[in-house]
């Protein structure tokens, strides 16, 4: 969970994420009661994986691998005028 994102992190958030999901706003439990947040849910073409995942596991045995090509993804981050999720979003956002 994150906090006090400025618009252009928030539009780095969703390049990255890209249009495999959707947002949708939560009410999260939290250590000192319930928050909302906007969270980034799967899409349709996201697969579940066969085994729970494990961040520890993913960092050991994958992350090495894919981090060039995380870095390159983020090196084609258009701007946020650029990403028409994003956009659309932050319309939703206003009125959710």
């Amino acid at each position: 969970m994150a906090s006090h994102l400025d618009h252009r992190d928030a539009a780095r958030l969703f390049h990255y994420e890209d249009d495999g999901y959707h947002t949708v706003k939560l009410d999260l439990a939290v250590f000192d009661g319930h928050t909302k947040a906007w969270g980034f849910m799967p899409g349709p073409r996201m697969k579940a994986l066969p085994v729970d995942w494990s961040y520890a596991a993913w960092r050991r045995n994958v992350k090495a691998r894919v981090m060039p090509g995380i870095a390159a993804w983020m090196a084609g981050y258009p701007g946020p005028g650029a990403l028409p999720l994003y956009r659309h979003w932050r319309l939703r956002r206003h009125t959710a």
